[in-house]
C-alpha cells in the first residue's frame, strides 16, 4: 500500500462529497492513485459518493478493492457501495467477506425481497465450537436470558456451521463428558436468498424454533424463529387475500351476469 497523503487524507476526511466531486473530474487512473494514498476508511467513504461511472469501472479495475472498501468503510457507506455494485455480484461479493459482523449487517440492508429470509436474520444469542469441551457449552448457557432463544449453533475449527446443540441430551447426563461435537444434532439451515414461503414449509420446524441462516460457505450469519416466518407469510397474506376475495367476488357478479343473459337468449329462443 502507498504512503498515506496527510493533506488528501484530512481534507477527505472532513468533506468526503466535495472531496468525492473534485476527484470524480479524473481518469480512472488519477482516481486509483489518489485512493491508494487514503486510509482505507477514507477512501471507501470517497468511493461510494464518487459518481456510478466512476464507480463501476474502478470496481472492475480492482475486484479486491470491493472487498476492502466495503469491510473499512462505514456501513452506511458501504450500503451505498452495494447499491452501485450489479445486484447479481452483491450476494457473492458480501459472502465473500471474512467479517462474519460485517457480512451479517450487510445482509440485512441488502434489497432482499421483502418476502425472503435475509430481512429477518437475527443474532444468534451462543454459538460454540464443536471441539469444545462440553463444560463450556453448559457454561454458556448459563448466561442465556430469559428471553434469548434456547438455541446454540455448534461451529467447525474454520468457523463454518457442523450443526445444532441437543440441549436435551447434555442436560439429561448427571455428568456429561466428551466435546460439544458429540452433542450434536444435524439441522438443516436457511439461505438469506430464500422465499419466506419456502422457509415456512422447512420440516425442521416440527420440532425446532429456530433455524440457522447460513451462506454458501456455510458460514453463520444468524438465525431466523419459527414465529419471525410464519408472522411474515401471514402478513403477506393478509395483504394479497383481500384483492384475491375482490377477484372472487367480481367473478361470481360476472358468471351471475352472463347467466342472466344466457336465460334471456334462451327465453328469447323458445318464443321464437
Amino acid at each position: 500500500m502507498a504512503d498515506i497523503d496527510p493533506l488528501n487524507a484530512d481534507f477527505a476526511r472532513r468533506h468526503p462529497e466535495s472531496f468525492a466531486r473534485i476527484l470524480g473530474r479524473g481518469d480512472v487512473d488519477e482516481i486509483a492513485a489518489v485512493l491508494e494514498k487514503l486510509p482505507p476508511d477514507v477512501a471507501a467513504s470517497v468511493v461510494s459518493k464518487l459518481p456510478a461511472s466512476r464507480v463501476g469501472v474502478l470496481l472492475a479495475r480492482d475486484p479486491l478493492a470491493q472487498k476492502r472498501w466495503l469491510v473499512h468503510a462505514p456501513l452506511d457507506d458501504a450500503i451505498t457501495l452495494l447499491s452501485r455494485i450489479p445486484r447479481e455480484q452483491c450476494l457473492a461479493l458480501v459472502n465473500s467477506l471474512r467479517s462474519r459482523e460485517r457480512k451479517k449487517k450487510l445482509l440485512r440492508y441488502l434489497n432482499y425481497p421483502a418476502h425472503s429470509v435475509g430481512t429477518l436474520v437475527g443474532n444468534v444469542p451462543i454459538s460454540i465450537a464443536a471441539d469444545a469441551p462440553v463444560e463450556n457449552a453448559l457454561a454458556d448457557l448459563r448466561t442465556l436470558d430469559a428471553d434469548d432463544p434456547e438455541f446454540v449453533v455448534v461451529l467447525q475449527e474454520d468457523g463454518r456451521y457442523f450443526g445444532v446443540l441437543n440441549q436435551w441430551a447434555l442436560l439429561s447426563r448427571e455428568q456429561p463428558t466428551g466435546q460439544v461435537r458429540d452433542y450434536t444434532i444435524s439441522v438443516a439451515a436457511l439461505h438469506p436468498e430464500t422465499t419466506l414461503l419456502s422457509a415456512s414449509r422447512e420440516q425442521s420446524w416440527n420440532t425446532h424454533n429456530w433455524l440457522p441462516v447460513v451462506d454458501h460457505d456455510q458460514r453463520l450469519l444468524g438465525g431466523i424463529s419459527r414465529a419471525a416466518v410464519f408472522r411474515a407469510v401471514k402478513l403477506e397474506e393478509s395483504r394479497v387475500r383481500p384483492w384475491t376475495e375482490v377477484f372472487a367476488i367480481l367473478l361470481a357478479d360476472l358468471a351471475f351476469m352472463l347467466g342472466d343473459l344466457l336465460e334471456q337468449w334462451l327465453g328469447r329462443r323458445r318464443k321464437t
